[in-house]
Parts: C-alpha cells; sequence; structure tokens
C-alpha cells in the first residue's frame, strides 16, 4: 500500500474508532448509576481502545489514539465532577467518593497501585474535612524543597473552594502571604522552590483576585533577581503573565530591568519573550512589539509576539505578520500567526483580558508537561489536527526552556 493511500485509510480507521468509542461511553454514562462503576469502565476503554489502536495502526498507533484518548479522558473528567456535585450531600455516597479521590483506582490487593490523590476533586465534596484537607495541603506545599513533588491539584482545589463564599477571605489570605511563606521556611543554604511559585501567582490570576497584584509584582522582582536559580527566573516569567491577567496598572520598572538582564545570555528564549510580552502589554506599546518582529536576528518564540501584536490591537502589525506567514517552519507558530492576523482583521479595539490570544498557549509550565502533564497549548493541538506530519511535532519539554526556530 502507498504511504498516501496507507494516510487516508488509517484516517478512515480513526475515525471509525473515534466514533466508536464516543457510542461506547454515552452508552456507559446513561446506563450506570454507581459512579465509582462508571469510573472504573472509562478507565478500562482506556486500555481496550489502546489495543484496538495498536491492532489497527502498528507501532503509529499513539498518533491516531491521542483523540481518543483525550476523548474519554475529558468524560471520566466530566464524570468526577457530576458524581461530586449529586453524591456530597450524602455521607455514605460522599464517604465513596473521598475514598476514590484519596487514590483513584488503587487495589487492594496492590498497595503500590492506582493515582495520586486528587485535591481538586475532593473540594468538590465540600464538607468540612474535605475543605480542611486541601487548605492543609497547600500549606503543606509551602514548606517543600525544590526537588520535592509539587501537588498541583491542593491549588485548583483552592481555586475551586474560592468560588464559595463562605472560603474566599480564607483562600485569599492563604495565596496572598504564600510567596512570604515559602522563602521564610526555606532554609538558608536551600533554593526557593519555583514550582509553588508559579501555583500560587496562577491561583491568585485563577481567582481574579486583583488585590494581590502588589505582592505578585513583588514576587516577581524576588524571582528576577540574577542570582536566584534559573528555574526561579524562568518562574518570574510566569508571574508576569499573572499581572497582564489581574489587569496590572503599577510600576513595571522590575520588567524592563528583567529584559535588560536576561536578554544578553538567553536572547530569544521562551521565558524572556514571555515577559517582553507582559512589558509591551502592560505599557501598551505595539510599536516597540513590531520592533522586535522586524528585527531580522530574532528567530524565535515570535509567537508570543504576534500574541502581543494581536492582544494590543496593532493594526500596523498585520503586514509584517502576512509576509512572515510564508517564511515560517515551525508549525505551532504558524498556527499561532493565522490566529493573530484573524484577531487583527476582525477585531474591534483590544480585547477583554479573558478574550486575549495569549491565553490560548495554555497556563501549564514546561516543567509540568516534562513531568507527564498533557500540554494545554490550544495551537500545539491545532497544528496536530490540521496535518499528518505534525503528528510528529512536540512542544518543547526542556526544563532548560528551549525552543526550536521560527523562521
Amino acid at each position: 500500500m502507498q504511504d498516501e493511500e496507507k494516510n487516508i485509510h488509517y484516517r478512515a480507521q480513526a475515525k471509525k474508532l473515534y466514533k466508536e468509542a464516543l457510542q461506547q461511553i454515552n452508552e456507559l454514562v446513561e446506563s450506570t448509576s454507581n459512579y465509582i462503576d462508571l469510573f472504573h469502565d472509562l478507565d478500562h476503554m482506556l486500555g481496550s481502545t489502546r489495543e484496538k489502536s495498536r491492532a489497527a495502526f502498528g507501532d503509529d498507533f499513539w498518533k491516531y489514539q491521542e483523540t481518543i484518548h483525550n476523548l474519554i479522558e475529558a468524560h471520566t473528567e466530566e464524570a468526577y465532577k457530576t458524581a461530586a456535585e449529586k453524591w456530597r450531600h450524602d455521607p455514605q455516597l460522599r464517604d465513596k467518593l473521598f475514598n476514590f479521590f484519596m487514590s483513584p483506582y488503587k487495589r487492594p490487593d496492590n498497595p503500590y497501585s492506582g493515582l495520586r490523590t486528587r485535591y481538586d476533586l475532593i473540594a468538590r465534596l465540600e464538607d468540612e474535612a474535605s475543605t480542611e484537607m486541601v487548605f492543609n495541603q497547600v500549606l503543606e506545599t509551602y514548606n517543600m524543597g525544590v526537588e520535592e513533588d509539587i501537588d498541583l491539584s491542593a491549588f485548583y482545589g483552592l481555586v475551586y473552594l474560592s468560588n464559595i463564599p463562605k472560603h474566599r477571605s480564607r483562600v485569599i489570605e492563604l495565596l496572598r502571604n504564600g510567596f512570604f511563606t515559602v522563602i521564610s521556611n526555606t532554609e538558608d543554604d536551600d533554593l526557593v522552590n519555583d514550582r509553588v511559585f508559579i501555583c500560587i501567582g496562577r491561583s491568585l490570576a485563577m481567582i481574579e483576585e486583583k488585590t494581590t497584584v502588589s505582592e505578585i509584582y513583588n514576587a516577581f522582582i524576588f524571582a528576577s533577581d540574577k542570582d536566584q536559580h534559573y528555574e526561579m527566573n524562568v518562574a518570574a516569567s510566569y508571574l508576569a503573565l499573572n499581572l497582564v491577567a489581574l489587569d496590572y496598572t503599577g510600576p513595571i520598572d522590575a520588567l524592563h530591568n528583567f529584559i535588560k538582564e536576561f536578554e544578553k545570555n538567553y536572547k530569544g528564549d521562551s521565558f524572556v519573550v514571555r515577559v517582553q510580552y507582559a512589558l509591551w502589554v502592560l505599557a501598551n506599546d505595539g510599536e516597540k512589539a513590531l520592533e522586535y518582529l522586524e528585527e531580522k536576528s530574532h528567530t524565535k518564540n515570535l509567537g508570543l509576539v504576534a500574541s502581543a501584536l494581536a492582544d494590543l490591537d496593532y493594526k500596523s502589525g498585520l503586514k509584517t505578520l502576512q509576509k512572515y506567514l510564508l517564511e515560517i517552519k515551525n508549525d505551532v507558530t504558524y498556527e499561532v500567526f493565522k490566529e493573530a492576523i484573524t484577531r487583527l482583521q476582525n477585531q474591534i479595539g483590544r480585547p477583554l483580558n479573558e478574550n486575549r490570544m495569549v491565553w490560548l498557549f495554555g497556563f501549564l509550565p514546561r516543567v509540568e508537561i516534562a513531568l507527564g502533564d498533557e500540554s494545554d497549548n490550544e495551537f500545539l493541538h491545532r497544528a496536530k489536527l490540521r496535518s499528518e506530519e505534525v503528528m510528529d511535532y512536540y512542544e518543547v519539554f526542556e526544563v532548560d526552556d528551549s525552543a526550536p526556530e521560527d523562521l
């Protein structure tokens, strides 16, 4: 079978398997009243559909299995949330969910089986014991060293609790004081945990608590100090995006200083361009963003520059974006430029914060993706859907923040 014929055949097979999986999911959801059983049935589906894909596609099965895997995972997550909402008012049913969320898919005959505790789901049970467990887990995270494994789900649980009026002020105080607490808990000869800094800043942005921007700015100053370790300098770039998310209007000298310090040795690296994006947006400076794009020595992470032009609605950058689109070698960046061009052609004025293009890059830092979390970069997913060749393209996972060339 010729390669083109093979690809057409495989795509048809993949669509067939996807349709079958969706039908099976719907049948399971409609027929199962016991949510614990439903969780296990969906988990079993992950294995059975993987085997079907392996039989249909051989060694290349993972390329075609991904969309089915994501489909099942999405429905599983929805089932978790629905179960919490429906069962949390019954103490016995709530206890069943609590035990499951503590160690999903743990087998009685194997103490090492199962997944890590899902504090984000435990928070949804909303009883006092579950709530206290989430708060205590975040406090425990504040004491962790840089080599210890951070559990993101505790912070997602905290974000959920922030939407419950009686818990919101406590959530805000725990996060507001988080940066200082982490620094204070660190031994003199140890490194401050950069991942906890990222989690605190992201959580404050997610709960949209604008009164905390000064704490985030001060954390940025601390994290951007050249004497801090490299990973903390990278964390500073995510804190800069948190300032954008909260429409920060204070001084931005620290962002200017960051660029001066790190552009010399890390020219074009994503953590530097990320801060540059924040600086352009906070300073409302589309002209500087366009100058950066037109400088031919800048060849990496240009998607962030294109996003700045779109999020500032800087129409003067449209022609340059259209010109560069023809030269881009990076498939994901190509998708970014297409989105920026479409936005500049169609939008009237700067988009509201929640509609900014930059959020399509996702919120997970690369270190989390490198540790096993799936990328939430919308442009990466678009690139994969657009072309078979892009199935082989993956977001750069290196913790050192390296990136492929765009031009």
